[in-house]
């Protein structure tokens, strides 16, 4: 695909030295060859999807899912990160643990910090359309917001005032961390973060009607745009993740919905699809 240097170039500044994981497909040919991409990967296109760069609706996709894997994370209960908080002068920073039970629960910045260098372009880019991933009321800042915002660091002086500027490329490495801290924690409890997917094989139960109605919109529903269809089996869902995976990287579909869409991926699949394709 077209994205793939910047993808990869993104990678690199989440994993410093590390190479971009490249999977190749499973020997033995024909359907059931597949290919998958990995978390680390799967991070680094959706921050990418995220920039300023992207089109409005490819930025409010990529924001909705990197929203829902911050969801999905602590509503395990044990998603716990190493965060920074800077000093006013943004020389010095102290290392905080926080344990995340709920997105709300996280703690970008102490107040001081806040009041002076973040609420007043805060403000601003709340009720600025075009910021689409500032949604957060203070003090309740979401970690997906505060990714978002911080790397946005469009050098607009007529609304942003340079401490702020300064303060946002300080903090950028804060957020990265993070971003990294959430890939680990998802490859650690992968059965955790999807268990409203998973299938009871030996007894062939179904999840209950509301949790799958609320994974269908709560997950990913930056990829549903119709009313949820029966549930898809799980072997089918692979299947799709890595067809999908295929055309993304030979460059044969560009977007993800078309691609799921040429791998077969109906209606229902396309929400654990999206998803599980961040699998390893």
């Amino acid at each position: 695909m077209k994205e793939q240097p910047a993808v990869d170039e993104w990678h690199r500044q989440l994993w410093p030295g590390q190479p971009v994981p490249v999977v190749t497909p499973e020997k033995g040919g024909g359907e059931y060859a597949t290919r998958y991409v990995t978390t680390s990967v799967m991070v680094a296109y959706v921050l990418h999807m995220c920039s300023s760069s992207r089109p409005a609706e490819t930025r409010k996709l990529a924001y909705g899912c990197l929203r829902s894997l911050f969801d999905k994370a602590c509503q395990t209960g044990c998603f716990r990160i190493q965060h920074v908080h800077f000093s006013l002068d943004l020389q010095h920073g102290q290392w905080t643990t926080q344990e995340l039970r709920r997105p709300t629960d996280f703690q970008p910045w102490t107040q001081p910090f806040f009041d002076k260098l973040v609420a007043f372009q805060w403000s601003l880019d709340l009720v600025d359309d075009k910021k689409i991933g500032v949604t957060s009321v203070p003090p309740r800042i979401h970690p997906a917001d505060f990714v978002l915002w911080t790397m946005d660091i469009t050098r607009d002086l007529r609304r942003q005032a340079p401490e702020t500027f300064c303060a946002k490329t300080k903090m950028q490495s804060a957020a990265l961390s993070l971003l990294t801290q959430l890939a680990s924690f998802i490859d650690g409890h992968m059965r955790a973060v999807t268990m409203e997917y998973q299938f009871v094989s030996e007894s062939g139960a179904r999840p209950r009607a509301a949790a799958k109605k609320k994974a269908a919109n709560d997950l990913m529903r930056c990829f549903r745009r119709r009313k949820p269809a029966e549930r898809t089996s799980a072997a089918v869902v692979w299947e799709i993740c890595g067809r999908v995976s295929e055309l993304l990287f030979s460059q044969e579909e560009r977007w993800i919905s078309k691609a799921i869409a040429a791998a077969g991926g109906g209606v229902s699949s396309v929400t654990k699809a999206a998803y599980r394709i961040s699998a390893t």
